[in-house]
């Protein structure tokens, strides 16, 4: 085996290795589904202007064995999570390698020298880049359907992890309703709707075309303020929440994203969009030149719909507006000839969430986990050698 040798991300070379590295390694598996490449390249910064890129410190590594690239990471300074947190704690994401264990070892043990170099005590990951966009990675529910934009992985990088220092901080789950079981639920779902319509005056109404921008943006504004208090959360910055708007704008349907209204307020919001993992696939994450055409297609009838979001503001919760939401996606889901529905994901430190979902006839099909270790203990393995080498590595990174 080839020296190992982990390097920072800066050429054009490189940035297209470390994108096209997790199909390289996984394309062979007919499960794996990539990332939009575009959407990798802008969210490290290699393609100037998205956002958080912008607002944040990304920095990205690839482990090399000669000239072959064999594994990726990156570190982040996410600076609204340090403001938000008293944690002091530095992420890592975008994590892909070999079943190569010195490879892995390696990339994490980069990863927290750069963060202890930044005064941070944890690392926590995989947050690619942070909990608003993808998170975690695949530790069962092999065998399911992939989801676009959950994470799927080998099921060796758990144990890569694990041997490099990190253990399990949180479990992330994800839960389906079948075909069969949306058409036994919905219409219970539907009589709640009665009810709250019937008791509290509650009008749902579904995103209107006509100002789409205005109605993500008070979804987004849900979602946030109903999050406030759970594991993890970070608030987006105004200028994520308009690029947020922006890259929605293209895969939300009309009759997915559904609002709860009480006496002229939004009391709550959920929505579903559409899953284009097979068409992701496809494409191999590449938009160009066919690549958007072809998932524009694609959202138009599909097979499955991911509800990302069931969000009621704090003062709401209590009157069983989630179901009732669900209810309106659910039958719309029905009416569009979708043979399931994914709710991904949800915490297990929220189980209230998941908990009622299951009640309602899910079944949990995929666990996701997301890991943490303190630089210290992470570096403690490492030797003086190697110790001395990312010294060396995280000061060329500051240039």
């Amino acid at each position: 085996m080839q020296y190992l040798r982990i390097v920072s991300v800066r050429s054009a070379l490189q940035k297209r290795q470390f994108i096209e590295l997790p199909l390289r390694l996984h394309g062979h598996d007919p499960k794996f589904v990539p990332a939009l490449a575009r959407d990798e390249s802008r969210l490290v910064g290699f393609v100037p202007g998205h956002p958080f890129a912008e607002e944040n410190e990304v920095q990205t590594w690839l482990a090399m064995r000669g000239e072959t690239p064999v594994g990726r990471i990156a570190a982040v300074n996410n600076q609204r999570h340090d403001g938000q947190s008293d944690e002091r704690c530095g992420h890592f994401g975008f994590f892909a390698v070999e079943n190569d264990p010195e490879a892995a070892t390696s990339l994490i043990q980069t990863a927290a020298a750069w963060v202890s170099n930044r005064c941070f005590e944890k690392l926590r990951g995989p947050f690619s880049p942070s909990i608003n966009y993808t998170v975690g990675l695949l530790q069962s529910g092999f065998e399911s359907e992939p989801s676009f934009q959950v994470p799927y992985n080998p099921s060796y990088y758990s144990t890569l992890l694990q041997n490099a220092g990190l253990s399990c901080c949180q479990e992330l789950y994800a839960l389906e309703l079948s075909q069969q079981q949306l058409h036994t639920t919905t219409p219970r779902l539907e009589r709640v709707t009665e009810r709250l319509t019937n008791r509290y005056g509650v009008k749902f109404r579904h995103l209107n075309p006509r100002r789409m921008k205005g109605d993500l943006g008070l979804f987004l504004s849900i979602a946030q303020q109903s999050l406030q208090n759970h594991w993890g959360f970070v608030p987006l910055s105004d200028r994520e929440k308009n690029q947020l708007i922006d890259d929605m704008s293209w895969i939300v349907a009309p009759k997915m994203l559904y609002f709860a209204e009480i006496d002229g307020k939004a009391a709550g919001a959920a929505l579903a969009i559409p899953d284009l993992a097979e068409c992701v696939r496809e494409i191999r994450g590449k938009l160009l030149p066919l690549g958007f055409l072809k998932l524009l297609w694609a959202k138009r009838r599909p097979s499955r719909y991911r509800v990302v979001a069931a969000n009621i503001l704090p003062e709401y919760r209590r009157l069983g507006l989630a179901p009732a939401l669900i209810g309106r996606i659910a039958r719309n889901a029905i009416n569009a000839g979708a043979r399931s529905i994914e709710f991904s994901w949800i915490a297990a430190s929220n189980p209230l969430s998941f908990g009622t979902i299951e009640n309602g006839g899910a079944v949990r099909t995929k666990t996701l986990s997301v890991y943490e270790a303190n630089c210290s203990e992470l570096l403690k393995p490492a030797s003086f050698e190697r110790l001395e080498a990312l010294g060396s590595e995280l000061e060329e990174a500051k240039v």
